[in-house]
């Protein structure tokens, strides 16, 4: 496990534990996600820009994700190539789609691909893995696992999307704009089960089900390890404070 860790994890990047500005732009994908239909050819132009500025922020957050987990330097290099490679493409294609008024596709009204969705998947445990390695309690924990929970969400939102454009039934039994799945997804995290949607099929299930149980083990294991580590701090913080009155309790003198 070690030898594995060593290969992709690197605990001397400077971007190690940046989860703060991490969490803002997953917060800006998220509700980007949940705006912007970006599943479903645009209708008009500013359909297409707020689809193509989400997809850029979902790149953004993925690279932000695996730089402050700490991932090693070479595989953030392939991933810093395959995003600005695919932001660019986005662009380009958005610019098609305004001057000549088709949709050029790409990345704009279609599915998810393969390497966004392992990628979505694969950030939440970056971030828990780094997580796991902090000894104290600090902004920085709290941040991430904030952090790690809401990408936890995005991951599934993206295989729940990826499921639905290889099934041949759609994932709820009928067609839903991509905002849909997000919302989804942020429903199924937190248990809530509001049952305006539901999943159709046996490995929409299986995902849903997983999902759900993945963000209540996270919630039960995050707090313990939090509550852990903040009693271990108390714990030598009272040490060191009984250790100083003691020696600061006044000598007296044999006679």
């Amino acid at each position: 496990m070690t030898q594995v860790n060593d290969i992709v994890f690197d605990t001397e990047s400077k971007h190690l534990d940046r989860f703060g500005v991490l969490l803002l732009v997953t917060v800006l994908a998220i509700v980007g996600e949940m705006l912007f239909d970006v599943g479903s050819p645009s209708e008009s132009a500013q359909e297409a820009i707020g689809a193509t500025v989400v997809n850029a922020l979902v790149g953004v957050m993925l690279v932000l994700a695996i730089r402050s987990a700490g991932v090693s330097r070479r595989w953030v290099r392939v991933v810093d190539i395959v995003v600005a490679v695919g932001v660019a493409l986005l662009f380009i294609l958005l610019i098609i789609e305004l001057s000549t008024g088709q949709d050029g596709g790409g990345g704009i009204g279609t599915s998810p691909s393969f390497i966004v969705v392992i990628l979505a998947l694969f950030s939440p445990i970056a971030v828990v893995s780094r997580l796991v390695q902090h000894r104290s309690i600090t902004i920085a924990t709290l941040l991430g696992a904030v952090t790690g929970f809401l990408l936890i969400a995005n991951g599934f939102n993206f295989a729940f999307r990826a499921v639905d454009s290889v099934s041949s039934t759609p994932f709820f039994g009928m067609e839903q704009s991509s905002t849909s799945f997000m919302y989804f997804s942020l429903v199924t995290v937190t248990t809530l089960g509001y049952g305006d949607l539901s999943p159709a099929t046996e490995v929409a299930r299986l995902l849903a089900t997983t999902e759900a149980i993945i963000g209540q083990v996270y919630l039960v294991t995050v707090v313990a390890m939090a509550v852990g580590l903040f009693a271990q701090q108390r714990s030598l913080r009272d040490a060191v404070s009984e250790s100083q009155d003691g020696s600061a309790e006044p000598t007296v003198p044999d006679v």
